[in-house]
């Protein structure tokens, strides 16, 4: 489903560059300008932020520098972890992520919250230092100490997947939950998955709900998502179509993917609300558009000629934005089985391991593993139970 429920999804999370500064207000420019001249750290750190934004201001990358650089003399955290947003842009400055790298670390060393985490996602990726899982969380730790949930929901994906480390889905739920504590969404919708799914936690569905609703206040997209599915497959609930295809919409009103995809297939299906193939082709397209196979191999389907006798169709999929779990039994298969790159495709778009091996499953392969797939796919995703599956389907 959803991120990177892919979700998780988105993920997992990606880490943008963080601009950041002391309240600023656009009638303040010239005030903090003064305050500026005469040694005022924090007015240098917003006049710097208002040349870098262009708020209140002309956008001027040479100026926003020079402010930095005043107020990171004298240690300024936040200065530092900005002028190393500009090195790590290009902005005014030729693209330097060496020199982005020290100034984060410079920025980290001296508490700013943001210089600590984006020092924490350099070492991730190993932009301007060695990559080095270690020193990403340990300084991810210390973002998070600061009550820094996008760090802690870092620390738990990292976690989720052994990405660098030695999985562990407690440490991962235990992250999850300090930020969902604090409210954050993303976190409250990644727990609530890891209580679908039993990982880390006890399993329990009435948990995982109870999280996704929380999440689904703040119009968390995944997390909505996730709720449609409850009710589609009766997830602690009765199931209820018309309430899931109300769930969907809502997560389709603000752009999710799988949402827009189980809206389109309730549409093509009259499932939950009346049939409606226009309104099932739009939904469908706009999911295709962005990528989602499923999407994609529904409307090639409505492209084949209909069967003489044809199979009642099922109830849409169901998606897992990381951990996505599927029953549709709709007999009209599109495409024929997956092939090596369809499954390479699916996990390169962020779609989980559990998600492929559904798809896997329903559609069938026409591939064998060799060495090279096998370390291809496991590049990209694969666990060992995705290629036994792989595996399996294979010899039927």
């Amino acid at each position: 489903m959803p991120s990177k429920l892919g979700i998780r999804l988105s993920a997992g999370l990606v880490l943008a560059i963080l601009l950041a500064c002391s309240a600023f207000a656009q009638d303040n420019f010239y005030g903090d300008l003064e305050r500026a001249k005469k040694g005022d750290q924090d007015a240098q750190v917003n006049v710097g932020f208002a040349y870098m934004t262009g708020k209140g201001v002309a956008r001027d990358y040479a100026e926003a520098m020079h402010w930095f650089t005043l107020s990171a003399k004298h240690g300024n955290g936040l200065a530092e972890n900005n002028i190393g947003v500009l090195y790590q842009n290009g902005w005014g400055v030729a693209q330097d992520e060496t020199q982005a790298a020290a100034w984060y670390t410079k920025a980290a060393k001296h508490g700013d919250v943001r210089g600590q985490k984006n020092l924490a996602h350099a070492y991730v990726v190993g932009h301007g230092v060695t990559q080095d899982y270690a020193q990403a969380i340990a300084w991810y730790r210390k973002a998070a100490d600061q009550n820094d949930t996008n760090s802690m929901i870092e620390l738990a994906q990292l976690y989720e997947t052994g990405r660098g480390i030695p999985r562990d889905y407690g440490v991962a739920a235990e992250w999850y939950q300090k930020a969902s504590d604090e409210g954050n969404a993303l976190a409250q919708t990644n727990l609530g998955l890891l209580y679908h799914l039993g990982r880390g936690v006890t399993k329990s569905d009435t948990q995982a709900l109870s999280w996704w609703r929380k999440a689904a206040i703040q119009k968390e997209s995944n997390a909505e998502t996730e709720i449609g599915l409850a009710y589609e497959y009766g997830w602690s609930v009765e199931k209820d179509y018309q309430e899931a295809s109300v769930w969907y919409r809502k997560g389709a009103d603000h752009g999710n993917v799988w949402a827009e995809t189980h809206l389109g297939i309730f549409y093509l299906d009259g499932t939950g609300l009346p049939q409606d193939q226009a309104e099932a082709e739009k939904w469908l397209k706009l999911a295709a558009s962005k990528g989602n196979l499923e999407a994609q191999q529904r409307l090639a389907s409505l492209e084949t000629p209909p069967n003489p006798s044809p199979t009642p169709s099922a109830t849409a999929d169901a998606t897992k934005q990381q951990n996505h779990t599927s029953t549709d039994t709709n007999t009209n298969k599109p495409q024929g089985p997956l092939n090596e790159d369809d499954v390479h495709e699916l996990l390169s778009q962020g779609v989980s391991a559990r998600r492929t091996e559904v798809l896997v499953k329903k559609y069938g392969v026409n591939f064998e593993l060799d060495e090279k797939s096998r370390d291809e796919l496991k590049q990209v995703g694969a666990d060992d139970q995705l290629l036994v599956t792989i595996a399996v389907e294979r010899r039927k």
